[in-house]
């Protein structure tokens, strides 16, 4: 049993909180069926919530009410948003959209499994219960491909094995359940990691998610480490313009990269078909790409199975 309820006049955003908390614990305390009216006094961007956006309205009004006065916005993304993972391979064309909180949504859900789904630990669930008396939604658990706790070592859970409900809309959950319950049917919940395959490049990659969520890596911008791929394939910095001999190149590197990991691997973090047959793993798992487009945005992970596969871990990036 939830104790302590709160309302909007003592609702605090709590550390290592998802900034869209709030809004969940708001709705489901209110007494409001429609989202929109109980929410209404915090903010009016009530499109989409997914933890996975980069920069909305939403922000920067739950700054307003939940920022302490020493903070600065920029500290309170870093601190409740999935900013600090994205940004370092965000093109510079994004950077005038963020400014202006501008709704920059990465398009991942056709690529990256776990990726816009609220996800919770249960161990997590009833610490904070015994210390806050409620549940919330940890930043860490939000990362893309997260299926387990890291400090917990124990399954995520998001969506309900019975009545098929699929946590990607805050506006449904409200909080995360109690215990591995479903809050509507009473069903289980999908424990995510339990059968999740991992070896020590999946460990790999999920560890430099969160130390990129905590800005625990050198300092690199999307220009800057495609300047560093480039020179790890020995081509000269060009957009989209290749000749024979370096296409060979670049489609040498393709192959080794769809061909380094263990087939399961692709499995745990790429959506689509990815049986040992398939000569690309993913549209989007592309070392040109990578390279040589500029503008485009590509799923953090991809890069991060790049990076394994080029330098083998971040401080052996020439950046």
């Amino acid at each position: 049993m939830l104790v302590n309820p709160v309302r909007y006049g003592n609702l605090a955003l709590l550390p290592g909180e998802h900034a869209l908390g709030p809004l969940g614990r708001q709705h489901f305390y209110s007494g409001y069926r429609r989202f929109s009216k109980s929410v209404a006094d915090l903010t009016v961007d009530i499109d989409s919530f997914s933890p996975a956006a980069l920069s909305r309205v939403a922000y920067s009004d739950l700054y307003k009410k939940f920022g302490r006065s020493e903070q600065s916005y920029s500290s309170f993304l870093s601190g409740h948003t999935l900013l600090n993972y994205y940004r370092p391979f965000a093109p510079g064309s994004l950077s005038p959209l963020l400014e202006r909180n501008a709704y920059v949504m990465p398009l991942l859900p056709r690529n990256v499994i776990h990726s816009i789904t609220w996800r919770s630990c249960p161990v997590c669930v009833e610490l904070a219960v015994s210390e806050h008396g409620f549940p919330y939604f940890r930043l860490e658990h939000q990362l893309p491909c997260a299926t387990q706790c890291a400090l917990h070592q124990c399954a995520l859970t998001s969506g309900c094995l019975s009545c098929c409900r699929i946590w990607s809309s805050l506006e449904r959950i409200g909080m995360p359940p109690l215990g591995k319950k479903c809050s509507k049917c009473g069903g289980e919940l999908d424990e995510l990691g339990t059968l999740a395959y991992s070896d020590s490049d999946v460990a790999w990659v999920h560890q430099m998610s969160l130390r990129l969520l905590s800005s625990d890596l050198p300092l690199f911008t999307h220009s800057r480490l495609q300047l560093a791929y480039q020179k790890w394939l020995g081509v000269d910095s060009k957009v989209g313009i290749l000749n024979l001999r370096e296409r060979a190149i670049v489609s040498d590197a393709q192959f080794e990269l769809d061909n380094r990991f263990q087939d399961l691997l692709y499995r745990a973090f790429l959506r689509g078909d990815n049986s040992p047959s398939i000569k690309k793993r993913s549209s989007k798992l592309s070392v040109f790409h990578a390279a040589f487009s500029p503008d485009l945005f590509i799923p953090p992970v991809f890069h991060l199975l790049i990076i394994r596969m080029m330098f083998g871990d971040f401080e052996s990036i020439p950046i």
